[in-house]
């Protein structure tokens, strides 16, 4: 792993408030400048990408750097995007041309007048990078099916798809092509500061109670936005510094600790396959 990058960009399962993180800090560096060299390492990027990657790139311009959910939009000169998806443990580096290069870097972009490589670094290699035509974004699967931005979206559109499904609330919020951008740290955060039960089921949720969870989803990204994310493991922002909403995170994590409300112990248990962590007496059935 390379130790003397100048801005580093790592974290484990990214949400919402990483990637804008990374978007807000990408925007600030990297946006107007010229892909001077760019390649392709890893076979699983080769086979997502075609052979003339490398040609097409060179001399492309930054304009801006955007999302959707969790999923990463460089916006090129000449119609041109690049569509990256962090999935685990993706990462975005900018570091200095002369830091050595590692197994686990998959795409190298050397930037102009800069002086210095942006790479996609991704150790278990589940990521994605694909170059595309702009027109192309709609056809690609994996962005087409994204549900409104967590952000973005409306109270009454919130609401509405949420109540017409009949699901458990949890694993629903956490569905990309329902709502997108909302992971397990941020879901249990909001669903606790909304005194909702992760277990509840979406369609019998009151009109009240989901407009309270939609306000408290916005409560909850917002400020862990302006705390730089969540640094559970090794997550910093653009210029190397940690993030620190984990500090005020009130059960993600917590299991066997005092509600900050009213002292029960937070209990911890699997839905869907991932874990949950609630109060069970906040947030009672």
């Amino acid at each position: 792993m390379p130790v003397s990058a100048d801005f580093l960009y790592t974290f484990v399962m990214p949400e919402l408030p990483e990637v804008e993180t990374i978007i807000n800090g990408l925007n600030n560096l990297i946006v107007g400048q010229q892909i001077v060299r760019a390649q392709l390492l890893t076979k699983q990027l080769l086979r997502l990408n075609s052979n003339d990657f490398t040609e097409t790139l060179f001399g492309k311009t930054i304009e801006g750097v955007k999302r959707k959910g969790k999923q990463i939009l460089i916006e090129l000169s000449q119609d041109r995007v690049l569509w990256v998806h962090l999935m685990m443990t993706g990462k975005l580096w900018l570091l200095s041309l002369d830091e050595p290069q590692t197994k686990f870097d998959g795409v190298i972009f050397e930037l102009e007048p800069l002086g210095k490589k942006l790479v996609f670094y991704d150790q278990r290699r589940f990521g994605k990078v694909k170059l595309l035509k702009n027109g192309e974004l709609s056809k690609l699967k994996e962005y087409s099916q994204l549900g409104p931005d967590s952000l973005e979206i409306s109270k009454a559109e919130f609401v509405a798809r949420v109540k017409t499904r009949s699901r458990m609330l949890k694993p629903l919020l956490m569905d990309q092509s329902v709502i997108s951008g909302l992971g397990n740290i941020y879901v249990d955060e909001s669903l606790f500061v909304a005194k909702i039960n992760p277990k509840a089921i979406s369609s019998k949720l009151s009109r009240q109670k989901l407009e309270g969870l939609f306000e408290a989803v916005r409560k909850v990204l917002k400020r862990a936005i302006r705390a730089g994310g969540s640094s559970i493991r090794d997550f910093s922002g653009v210029d190397g510094q940690r993030g620190y909403f984990q500090v005020e995170h009130k059960v993600y994590r917590k299991a066997g600790k005092p509600c900050p409300v009213c002292r029960t112990k937070i209990k911890r248990i699997i839905l869907a396959q991932r874990s949950s962590h609630f109060c069970p007496r906040c947030q009672k059935r």
